[in-house]
């Protein structure tokens, strides 16, 4: 490409059950539509509660289509977008995501910090 572009950037949670409880949350990614696929970003306007959630997953009803697995589940927290969970699959009448617990968001941090990603060390 010839031209510098800024795509923004996404926070990283690790959510209380008490934060959990009500939450509101969005998905974003890019799965298997487009043309040519996983081209069209995929997003749901307005989004969705999170409906359920285990100490390491979360339940939501917001539609997802597929290829979306990875994808981040985010809200907003202080202003900015920021990931707390990432979609994992899905159940005949709800969406699944793997919770970021403290020692998932510990790990994924030291990974960011061993690329070189100086803000999270």
């Amino acid at each position: 490409m010839d031209q510098t572009f800024n795509v923004g950037s996404f926070g990283l949670l690790h959510l209380s059950n008490d934060d959990l409880d009500n939450s509101w949350a969005q998905i974003i990614g890019y799965p298997e539509i487009g043309n040519p696929i996983a081209t069209q970003q995929f997003f749901v306007p307005g989004g969705g509660h999170i409906s359920d959630y285990g100490s390491k997953d979360v339940e939501f009803k917001i539609d997802a289509t597929t290829g979306n697995s990875g994808g981040g589940i985010y809200r907003f927290w202080n202003g900015k977008r920021a990931i707390y969970a990432i979609v994992s699959g899905e159940q005949p009448t709800y969406n699944v995501g793997m919770r970021i617990t403290k020692n998932r968001h510990d790990l994924i941090r030291g990974w960011q910090c061993d690329d070189g990603t100086q803000s999270a060390c």
